[in-house]
């Protein structure tokens, strides 16, 4: 693999970080913390059109088709719900932490399930996430590609974050 090849492909996957970061971190926030700006409302059904709206955003520098900001937004709803699936048992595990911590001594076999647990899901999230930018790639052409990531490296150059 040359280093183009493996430059490419590093700034492809910041891109769909960046997307994923973008649309994920709401609803993450909204679920969470019971409000916000996010994609989510309260009992986790993603609001599309907030979610559109924001698709549309990070897309913008490529000028994509209705059709393809309507696709994309399905892409990402689904990949919204599935890694909202995925804080289930989130408030559980807090609390065996906490109860973890407190215990006299403290429960070092209950802290290794807790984190190998965090693990796996962080794991499913991971692959959840690069599925869904690999889904969102191929709705693009490679020509709206190379604007995002133009796109992205400009804004890389003075400092700033896209996400």
């Amino acid at each position: 693999m040359t280093r183009t090849t493996r430059r490419r492909i590093a700034t492809y996957l910041a891109l769909g970080l960046a997307l994923i970061a973008t649309l994920g971190l709401g609803a993450c926030h909204r679920g969470c913390h019971g409000g916000g700006h996010a994609w989510h409302d309260g009992d986790g059904e993603v609001d599309e059109d907030r979610l559109r709206r924001g698709v549309a955003w990070v897309l913008r520098e490529a000028d994509p088709t209705d059709a393809q900001v309507d696709e994309i937004t399905a892409i990402a709803k689904a990949g919204l719900d599935d890694l909202h699936g995925l804080k289930a048992g989130h408030a559980e595990a807090h609390e065996a932490l906490s109860a973890a911590l407190a215990a006299d001594p403290v429960d070092r076999e209950a802290l290794e399930r807790l984190r190998a647990d965090a693990l796996a899901t962080l794991d499913e999230g991971s692959r959840t996430a690069a599925v869904v930018m690999a889904d969102v790639a191929e709705v693009l052409t490679p020509e709206q590609r190379a604007l995002l990531i133009e796109a992205h490296e400009e804004h890389g150059r003075f400092g700033r974050r896209w996400y």
